[in-house]
């Protein structure tokens, strides 16, 4: 059984906690792309999901995650959501405080970028 639904996210990690409060209940992601998620019925709480903007990623990474258990679920316009078993335990994509704190550093010139073009066309 499919469920198709439409949400749009602005803040990531909030999209991130609805992914795994669906798959949590059962509801495994199978596709998403801008605010259209299409959810397959599994095992509630198989999987941990997360998600990340993958400009400029090799297949290098791609090939690493996969060496991980780690599998990309969905590709969409430089974001990628993944999954991993819950049963292999804590699943971050971020391995160190730095790694993380240089994400959310490019993260936040992403929305800023946006903002200005925004206010620009709208303003």
């Amino acid at each position: 059984m499919k469920k198709r639904m439409y949400r749009f996210f602005i803040d990531y990690e909030k999209e991130e906690r609805w992914v795994n409060d669906m798959a949590d209940r059962g509801w495994n992601l199978k596709k998403t792309v801008v605010g259209y998620f299409v959810f397959e019925k599994g095992t509630p709480g198989q999987y941990i999901y997360r998600n990340e903007f993958i400009n400029r990623k090799s297949k290098d990474y791609f090939e690493f995650l996969d060496e991980m258990n780690i599998e990309c679920v969905s590709k969409f316009g430089g974001w990628a959501y993944y999954r991993k078993s819950k049963s292999e335990g804590p699943f971050e994509i971020f391995s160190d405080a730095s790694s993380k704190i240089n994400y959310i550093k490019s993260m936040n010139r992403i929305y800023i970028r946006a903002t200005v073009k925004f206010n620009h066309w709208y303003l």
